[in-house]
């Protein structure tokens, strides 16, 4: 028995030694390239006999099986529907049980912020973060036949309501549980407000720069939205209302006779409503019109400025970062109004309070990362930007081929990688910007610590974060914990219903990372198996 059980060993042994060639590379860089920046941090050897440390054999098991169900696309782009039917088949009890059993027990598997105390201590001890995520889905004004529509309303501004105290319970879970590094929060705007107002919301922005386009001038006709001046006392204006604001504007500003988008986008914003609206004063030849908000949407508006404005003041009492999702294109330009012209101007004036998020795999991205930039810059605050790459592609897809429209997202993930690539450059060479780079592309993180190096930005600089979701890329986190950088771990935690979407976005974002995947799987079948035949 002993023979067979050394042979099985060392024929798993020989299978892996081939096989895990991209990990110990990982490692040997991570070492190399942190210990060129600072001497007194320690290299670590490029092995993985740590990397699981403390987890159950179950655990490993569990997570084995939910990567390989990773490899099917149909399931994990289903996977939302294939829930739906469980429920309907098995009812939703079991159906959660059995989720919590998966999928929701891997990646969080916590129904509040009082149960995570056991895994931050256990991720502490990996000298590592944890991101709060507390999720839930957007909110869905959505009237039925079984309440009227005034007590529709009543019901949708109580969903936010608890949702905005479980975001400041958040905030309080992680300035308590957090030690020694910036404690962070993770945040959605769609659910602590009904999600018609992020899209009528970014129909009057999208209007407004148009507004803009038509109204400025340029030397180069070749010349982006970033490189354009309005003249306010000579612009071509159709509508005598909008002559006169751009006048009043001129006269407050004497020593500016043009202004650029960034001046124009200032002054209106979701911030000043009525400003914003007064634009729909001028009309576009060929452009359709958005209406104007309702008095009750308006009231809708006012109550999310009021959950704003607690949140983040919570966040800074309680010393804490904030990282707002972006989510998809119709509601971003709001949501990056919400936060670079008010939120990041209130919390941001010393310190990176606010995290604005920038979707890579858009076209746009970069442009609108500049455009940010120069905002937050002109507003003497503080620029802090959490990236990635995007987790609504299949939805965006869809949209712009149904309605006729160029897609928003890059062709294809070499695009996608250049994009993330090129803003991670940007962000780290500029030295007022704070950035948290969240990824699990292995490419990615090398590639942000050779930068790193370059610069001379060193592992323990707050300036740079990294961030994996939780069960996710711990070939990637661990190295880079032992070797001094900042790095969290997502924990998303909630309802189960609530929770499992987010993880199957998540899934939807990095199924092209194949090579993450495989190497995912191979270490967790490689602890496996020495564990159950290790003497």
């Amino acid at each position: 028995m002993n023979r067979l059980l050394s042979k099985e060993r060392g024929i798993v042994a020989s299978r892996f030694m081939a096989k895990s060639k991209l990990y110990r590379k990982h490692r040997q860089l991570v070492s190399s390239s942190a210990g060129s920046i600072s001497g007194d941090i320690p290299r670590i050897k490029p092995c993985d006999e740590s990397l699981y440390r403390g987890v159950p054999l179950l655990h490993l098991m569990r997570g084995w099986t939910i990567y390989n169900v990773f490899r099917s696309d149909y399931l994990v782009a289903n996977s939302i529907k294939i829930v739906k039917s469980m429920e309907s088949t098995i009812g939703r009890p079991l159906t959660e049980a059995v989720l919590r059993a998966s999928i929701f027990g891997h990646f969080g598997g916590e129904d509040t912020g009082e149960q995570l105390e056991t895994k931050v201590e256990a991720l502490t001890q990996r000298k590592m973060g944890v991101l709060f995520s507390y999720t839930s889905e957007q909110i869905d004004y959505t009237p039925t036949t079984k309440l009227s529509t005034e007590g529709h309303r009543e019901l949708v501004e109580a969903k936010c309501n608890e949702v905005c105290r479980n975001y400041l319970k958040s905030i309080d879970y992680a300035a308590r549980y957090t030690k020694g590094r910036p404690p962070l929060v993770g945040i959605k705007l769609s659910a602590i407000v009904d999600h018609s107002i992020l899209d009528r919301l970014t129909s009057l922005l999208n209007y407004s720069d148009k507004v803009f386009m038509s109204l400025s001038t340029s030397s180069n006709p070749d010349h982006d939205l970033l490189n354009r001046r309005l003249s306010l006392k000579d612009a071509p204006c159709r509508s005598e209302a909008v002559c006169e604001a751009l006048t009043k504007l001129a006269d407050k500003n004497p020593t500016n006779e043009t202004v650029d988008i960034v001046d124009w986008q200032n002054h209106f914003n979701v911030e000043k409503l009525d400003q914003l609206q007064l634009l729909l004063e001028e009309k576009l030849p060929g452009v359709e019109r958005p209406a104007p908000l309702s008095q009750h949407k308006q009231q809708q508006l006012a109550n999310l400025m009021k959950r704003l404005n607690d949140i983040g003041e919570r966040a800074v009492t309680k010393r804490a970062r904030l990282l707002v999702d972006a989510e998809q294109t119709y509601y971003q330009p709001a949501i990056r109004s919400f936060m670079v012209h008010y939120l990041m101007k209130k919390c941001n004036t010393k310190h990176p309070v606010v995290y604005d998020t920038v979707q890579s795999y858009l076209k746009s991205s970069h442009q609108t990362l500049l455009l940010s930039h120069a905002t937050v810059k002109k507003n003497n605050s503080v620029y802090a930007v959490k990236l990635v790459r995007g987790a609504y592609m299949d939805e965006e897809a869809r949209l712009a081929k149904e309605q006729g429209y160029e897609n928003p997202v890059h062709d294809d993930k070499a695009a996608t990688d250049a994009s993330y690539h090129r803003n991670m450059n940007y962000l780290l060479s500029q030295s007022d910007t704070f950035v948290f780079m969240a990824t699990h592309s292995n490419q990615s993180v090398i590639r942000t610590k050779e930068q790193m190096n370059t610069l001379n930005i060193s592992p323990r600089s707050r300036r740079v974060m990294f961030g994996q979701l939780l069960g996710m890329a711990d070939y990637v986190s661990s190295p880079l914990a032992d070797n001094g950088y900042l790095v969290y771990k997502l924990l998303p935690y909630g309802k189960v219903r609530e929770v499992v979407p987010y993880l199957a976005r998540r899934a939807l974002e990095n199924r092209g990372a194949i090579e993450s995947a495989q190497i995912e799987r191979e270490l967790l079948w490689k602890e496996i198996t020495q564990r159950m035949f290790r003497r």
